[in-house]
C-alpha cells in the first residue's frame, strides 16, 4: 500500500515504491513515453505531450496541465501542476538499482498543496491509483515479456 505522510503546513504526500525485476534503464525508457501512461494507469484516459507541457486526461472526464520539471536520464522524472487544484502539484518517479541483481526499485510519489485535494479523502484515492498504477507496470513489465516479444517491443520501441 502506497504511504501517506501529512506536512504540518497541511500538504500531503502519496509516496509507493515497487520493486520490478527489469533494468531501471527499461524501466525509465516506458515511464517517459506518457501517451502509453494508460496502459498501466487505469484512472487515465490519456496523455498528450507537446514539449514539456503535457496534459493529463482522467477517465471522470477532467484534466490536469503538468509541466515536465526533471528528466535524469534512467533516474528520474518530474512534473508540476500549473493550474488544475485537483491535481498534485508535483509527480516525481525515481529509479535505482535494486539490492536484486537486474531488477529496480521505481518510487512514485505525489505531493499535495494544502486545499488541493477534491474530492475530500482525494489522498486516499490517489494512493489506491498509485498502488494499481505500479502493480499494473510491473506484470506489463516481467510478467507480459516472457509470454510474448510483442508487448515488450510496443512499450520500449
Amino acid at each position: 500500500m502506497a504511504l501517506e505522510f501529512a506536512g504540518k503546513d497541511g500538504t500531503r504526500i502519496v509516496s509507493k515504491t515497487q520493486l520490478i525485476r527489469r533494468p531501471c534503464a527499461d524501466l525509465y525508457r516506458v515511464w517517459r513515453k506518457l501517451p502509453q501512461w494508460p496502459r498501466f494507469m487505469p484512472f487515465l484516459q490519456g496523455v498528450l505531450q507537446e514539449g514539456n507541457r503535457s496534459r493529463w486526461q482522467l477517465r471522470d472526464g477532467s484534466e490536469w496541465i503538468m509541466d515536465q520539471t526533471d528528466d535524469v536520464m534512467g533516474r528520474a522524472l518530474a512534473w508540476r501542476a500549473l493550474d488544475d487544484t485537483s491535481a498534485p502539484s508535483t509527480v516525481a518517479v525515481r529509479f535505482d538499482e535494486a539490492p536484486v541483481p537486474g531488477a529496480a526499485e521505481v518510487r512514485v510519489i505525489w505531493r499535495f498543496e494544502a486545499g488541493a485535494m477534491r474530492p475530500a479523502g482525494g489522498h486516499r484515492i490517489a494512493a489506491l491509483a498509485i498502488d494499481e498504477a505500479l502493480e499494473v507496470f510491473r506484470i506489463l513489465m516481467e510478467v507480459l515479456p516472457s509470454l510474448g516479444r510483442a508487448v515488450q517491443v510496443g512499450m520500449l520501441s
